[in-house]
């Protein structure tokens, strides 16, 4: 089974603050998409492509071995079929965000992902493309779909609601803050 996942790391950070982009801050001394790439990488994903937006060069994102860049701002479907153009011949495609920090490493099995998994609380949402899906979420009108949810809705994805003590979304300096106490905690 080949699988290749997808970052998006295309939001505008319009809560969070100027800067660098969210997914480039560091806990424990790595970066919160290093984590993520390498966490893929020990689930045996074989390609990432990373979809970030125009306000950010793609050299700034270089550091990550064996990742891919492609640029895109627009909508979320947009951001996923800028990815998809980059990968062909996966049985799968995992899709998560860039500013997701993933709190423990032995619960991240992309495996596990079938549908979509979606946590409330922190606005998390991981979901699997498998070659069906692929296939209709390239050829989707990206007006008529404006969130994972909708995506996930119209592909006929089952949604499995979940919280989880094992990811969290970074979307502001105290979440930062939380996610680096949280990994302190732990050692």
């Amino acid at each position: 089974m080949k699988v290749a996942a997808i970052v998006l790391a295309a939001g505008k950070q319009t809560r969070f603050g100027e800067g660098i982009p969210k997914s480039l801050y560091t806990v424990g001394g790595q970066t919160i998409l290093g984590r993520m790439c390498e966490l893929l990488k020990k689930s045996k994903v074989e390609k990432i492509v990373l979809v970030t937006n125009a306000d950010y060069p793609a050299d700034i994102f270089a550091t990550e071995e064996n990742t891919q860049v492609a640029i895109n701002s627009e909508t979320i479907l947009e951001s996923i079929q800028a990815g998809l153009e980059q990968l062909d011949g996966f049985d799968y495609v995992f899709v998560c965000s860039a500013d997701t920090y993933i709190l423990r490493e032995n619960n991240m099995n992309v495996g596990i992902v079938t549908d979509m998994y979606y946590d409330p609380f922190e606005n998390v949402t991981l979901f699997m493309l498998n070659a069906v899906r692929q296939y209709e979420l390239r050829h989707m009108d990206a007006s008529k779909f404006n969130s994972k949810m909708a995506i996930a809705a119209h592909l006929g994805m089952t949604c499995k609601i979940v919280k989880n003590d094992f990811w969290m979304n970074i979307n502001t300096q105290e979440d930062l803050e939380r996610a680096r106490e949280l990994y302190d905690s732990s050692k």
